[in-house]
């Protein structure tokens, strides 16, 4: 005889603040204008190794900083 898998309230509770974070970060937001940027460039610094572990997003503070010197 098989039994059906029950639920902790606990993680009902749980899964239900998942799904709401989920939809709240996901629901479409409407921004104002604003007067200077909303990301703003840090000095970025690049570090060599013998052996680099690549991160596929690794090229974006390089294509983000020559809009930045010209003052965009």
């Amino acid at each position: 005889m098989k039994r059906t898998f029950r639920v902790n309230p606990a993680y009902r509770r749980n899964l239900r603040n998942r799904k709401r974070r989920i939809e709240r970060r996901l629901a479409p937001k409407s921004w104002e204008a604003q007067a200077e940027p909303m990301l703003k460039g840090g000095s970025i610094r690049y570090e060599m190794a013998g052996r680099t572990g690549a991160v596929g997003c690794g090229g974006i503070g390089a294509m983000h900083n020559p809009p930045c010197d010209l003052g965009w």
